[in-house]
């Protein structure tokens, strides 16, 4: 059985930096833990892209930056700067609301062929749907225990 093909946006690696008394940040923030863990057995294949390396250089404070860029390391596959992610996300934000980081992430999941791309940002699913950009086997996901 192929193992599943995950993107993780930046906003699920820095869950645990959030409100930890808020039980969705908690929850999120456990369901990134155990992923990780699973891709650590083998159990999914998680993409790193050069759009989550550029904006998790933007965060001012230097040890969540740090900790991320560990994390990083769960990840078995890079997804390099290349013209045609490019064309993707310019397209996407030309048909959509989608704007900066959002549609880089998207065009790096979708042309890296993964199955989910996993988020906690509501307004970009929602985004993500209206635009009905769905290729096949791709969607956009609210990460959650549940669906680990």
């Amino acid at each position: 059985m192929e193992r599943p093909q995950l993107y993780l946006d930046l906003n699920l690696y820095c869950r645990a930096f959030n409100d930890q008394t808020q039980l969705r940040l908690y929850r999120e923030a456990r369901a990134v833990d155990v992923i990780l863990n699973r891709a650590s057995r083998q159990m999914y294949d998680i993409y790193w892209s050069y759009a989550l390396h550029v904006e998790n250089s933007l965060n001012q404070n230097l040890i969540e930056r740090r900790i991320v860029m560990g994390q990083s390391a769960f990840c078995c596959h890079s997804i390099l700067p290349a013209d045609d992610v490019r064309l993707l996300a310019g397209q996407i934000r030309t048909l959509s609301s989608i704007k900066g980081y959002d549609a880089e992430h998207i065009a790096c999941a979708e042309l890296a062929g993964c199955n989910y791309l996993l988020t906690g940002d509501d307004r970009l699913i929602r985004q993500f749907n209206r635009l009905n950009k769905s290729a096949k086997g791709f969607a956009l996901a609210h990460s959650s225990p549940k669906s680990c």
